[in-house]
């Protein structure tokens, strides 16, 4: 359970900042001309998975996201987080796009090969699959400077998960066809983004 402990606290933290932080910086939000911009989330970098999204206004206070998150790699002891992720998100800002507090409506879809990590269940086992869903978020984008902002959001909803288990991470026996349908975490992002004026 650490992962979940882990995953927990991080979402913890980024909800006390998202909340507070920007009432104890004064902050003035004005308004950005701004239509789109590009952006990578650094908690995705962190764990090596390649990452580029772009945001497009689409309304007065709307614009939707589009992450995609790439990883192909292979760890020491053959250690796997390999995915695709695909999660776009339609934004509503409470002020105006790029600007201050977001709520978003995400959906999921991603292909995984993932084992050897995470707790004694996930360490033990390589699960190669697929998962879909949705999810509610809520998040805030902070100026830096001219061009660039720092996006903090969480996000929690529904994933059905779809695989094939096997009982260890390399050539393990083969354990069946397996689903879960999971409720909880479904994002976390502390991301830079480049706003296009």
């Amino acid at each position: 359970m650490k992962i979940c402990k882990v995953t927990y606290r991080l979402c913890a933290f980024i909800l006390f900042s998202v909340l507070l932080v920007p009432h104890l910086n004064g902050q003035e939000l004005t308004a950005p001309t701004s239509s789109w911009a590009v952006k990578s989330n650094l908690l995705y970098d962190a764990t090596t998975s390649l990452n580029l999204g772009a945001e497009f206004k689409v309304g007065q206070r709307l614009t939707v996201d589009i992450p995609l998150s790439y990883n192909p790699f292979s760890f020491g002891d053959n250690k796997k987080w390999k995915h695709i992720l695909l999660q776009p998100e339609l934004r509503w800002w409470v002020k105006e796009p790029f600007a201050g507090h977001f709520f978003g409506l995400h959906a999921h879809y991603a292909y995984y090969n993932v084992g050897g990590i995470g707790t004694r269940w996930m360490k033990d086992n390589r699960f190669e699959g697929w998962l879909v869903g949705a999810g509610l978020a809520y998040g805030y984008q902070f100026f830096l400077g001219r061009h660039w902002n720092l996006e903090l959001s969480i996000g929690a909803g529904y994933a059905y998960l779809d695989y094939k288990r096997y009982s260890c991470k390399t050539c393990g026996d083969f354990k069946g066809n397996e689903n879960k349908h999971y409720i909880g975490p479904t994002k976390a992002a502390v991301t830079l983004v480049y706003v296009i004026k």
